[in-house]
């Protein structure tokens, strides 16, 4: 799916010789992407009375903040020392991303009859599955009462796909930091107010990046947030309410009061939290969307994959036209069907509120 660079070098080298070549390459890249999309896969888990109750309880946002209150849906592990090539980066930003896929396409359930525990093979499919945000992942088992127990019994399956996905995203440039440990206090509380619009109003489950002094930063997860108000009535800032790798089986409690310019995060200092990671959600609510309701959900990922790709080819063949000023964007290495897919359901610029997912998932 996409475009390589070694076409690409074709294609200006054909654009010397032939006058129709560009027009010809561009076809047919385009009936190669079509067959692709007609031939979308369709979700993999079969119905069961559990993927019937998540999918009704799923119709509603908070259903997904509820899970990840819930101490028995959490990593039962902290934040592993150890990254990367065992290089004691820690892996805060992952575990993080990680535990935010279990809260919203994890299935955990008892064996029925006939049934055996997960392979070796099976739970390193389920946990890429988790971590590539594609699919609602059912985990059958009756060893551990629940995914806390689950997960702590196979944490060394887990820190080793983390540690490779850390890796992937390092050796590929996907930065994390941003900002400052401190800010100015007009715009921290104009990002305080935000984040609170999101987490109450909109009922997301928020990823936040933690932007500690230098280069080193931390992560969180927001679920709930408060007010603070003065007798009159006047808001006076927020009570955050999160969870952190660190202390994976914790509600931490954070204070913020307008005027202030920072955080601080116990033994580490300063720092100010941003708000990161909103299209990884996107691609989520898409992988949910898509086990529950499979038929409006491809059609919706094929419109908007289609309506992306007129564009990118409109695009292609402007450049085309003068190729010293070429510029295109091209599909991460590695995706399958299923990431572009999921990450193509929701449109960026479509609003996820309760009503407009609540409509999605009823109607």
């Amino acid at each position: 799916m996409g475009i390589s660079l070694i076409g690409l070098i074709q294609q200006r080298k054909c654009l010397s010789t032939f006058h129709l070549c560009d027009k010809i390459w561009i076809y047919r890249w385009l009936l190669r992407f079509l067959v692709g999309v007609l031939l979308l896969p369709q979700p993999s888990i079969a119905a069961t009375d559990e993927k019937e109750a998540f999918c009704s309880q799923a119709s509603n946002l908070e259903f997904f903040k509820d899970r990840l209150e819930d101490t028995n849906f959490r990593l039962g592990f902290q934040n592993p020392a150890e990254g990367f090539l065992n290089f004691p980066t820690g892996l805060c930003w992952w575990h993080s991303r990680f535990q935010r896929s279990v809260s919203h396409l994890v299935i955990f359930r008892e064996l029925k009859p006939g049934e055996s525990e997960m392979t070796t093979k099976e739970l390193k499919r389920a946990i890429h599955r988790i971590r590539k945000m594609n699919n609602v992942v059912e985990i059958r088992t009756n060893r551990y009462q629940n995914f806390a127990e689950w997960s702590w019994a196979n944490k060394d399956l887990i820190h080793k796909k983390l540690k490779s996905w850390q890796g992937w995203e390092l050796l590929h440039g996907v930065i994390g930091l941003e900002g400052n440990s401190t800010e100015d206090p007009i715009k921290l509380k104009f990002m305080m107010d935000e984040l609170y619009k999101e987490v109450e109003s909109t009922n997301s489950l928020v990823y936040q990046m933690l932007q500690l002094k230098g280069p080193a930063a931390h992560a969180w997860l927001v679920i709930r947030m408060s007010k603070y108000k003065n007798r009159s009535g006047e808001p006076l800032g927020y009570k955050i309410y999160i969870v952190d790798s660190n202390f994976p089986l914790q509600t931490m409690e954070f204070d913020y009061r307008y005027g202030q310019t920072h955080f601080n995060y116990p033994g580490w200092g300063k720092f100010v939290p941003y708000t990161q990671r909103e299209r990884e959600l996107r691609k989520i609510l898409g992988s949910v969307l898509r086990s529950c309701r499979p038929a409006k959900a491809n059609m919706m990922s094929r419109t908007n994959i289609l309506y992306k790709n007129m564009m990118r080819i409109q695009t292609l063949q402007e450049s085309l036209k003068s190729p010293n000023n070429f510029s295109m964007k091209y599909p991460e290495e590695g995706k399958t069907y299923e990431d572009i897919v999921a990450e193509n359901i929701l449109k960026d610029e479509f609003e996820v509120t309760n009503e407009s997912w609540s409509k999605l998932m009823t109607e």
